[in-house]
C-alpha cells in the first residue's frame, strides 16, 4: 500500500538518509554535480536543509510509504512573482529505486499539488536532469511539460 505523509521532525533521520542516496544519484547522472553545486538548498547540510523545510512555510516536505516503509520524499517550495502570483517548486524529489512504478510518486504528487493549490500557485515547476528519462516521462505523465531548458559551456580556467 502507497501513501504520502507531511513529514515532521521525528522523519528527519530517514530523510537524511533518502536525501543522501538522492544525492548519490544526482551525481552520478549527466549534470548532476553542476546542478547540486550551483542549486542554493545543495550547500546546506542535509539535516539543516531539512529541518528548516520542515518549520518554514514557503516550504512542505513530504514522504512517501510504502508497505509502511518511507521510501521517498519531495521538498516543494513557492514563491512570490512580482505580479503576486505564486509559483511551486518541486525542488527534489526522489524515491528508492526499488519503490519505483508502484504508485509512491504520484501518492507525493497528489500532496504537492494539493499544498500549491492551498498556498494559491498558479502553476508548478520541476526539472529533470538531461538525458534522465525516466524522471522526465514521470513528469510528463501528470501534464508537465517543457518551459526552460538551461544550456552550460564548461571553461577552461
Amino acid at each position: 500500500m502507497q501513501s504520502a505523509r507531511l513529514a515532521n521532525f521525528e522523519d528527519l533521520e530517514e530523510l537524511v538518509f533518502l536525501r543522501e542516496q538522492a544525492f548519490e544519484d544526482f551525481n552520478s547522472k549527466r549534470g548532476g554535480s553542476e546542478y547540486l553545486a550551483f542549486e542554493a538548498l545543495s550547500n546546506f547540510r542535509h539535516f539543516e536543509t531539512l529541518k528548516k523545510a520542515i518549520d518554514d512555510s514557503y516550504y512542505s516536505v513530504w514522504v512517501g510509504i510504502w508497505d509502511s516503509y518511507t521510501v521517498g520524499y519531495a521538498l516543494v517550495s513557492y514563491k512570490t512573482l512580482e505580479d503576486n502570483t505564486n509559483w511551486g517548486i518541486i525542488d527534489e524529489v526522489y524515491i528508492q529505486p526499488a519503490a519505483r512504478e508502484v504508485g509512491v510518486g504520484e501518492a507525493l504528487l497528489s500532496k504537492v499539488y494539493s499544498w500549491c493549490k492551498q498556498n494559491g500557485c498558479k502553476s508548478i515547476d520541476a526539472f529533470a536532469l538531461p538525458g534522465d528519462r525516466l524522471t522526465k516521462n514521470f513528469f510528463e505523465s501528470f501534464g508537465f511539460t517543457a518551459r526552460l531548458i538551461v544550456l552550460n559551456h564548461h571553461l577552461e580556467v
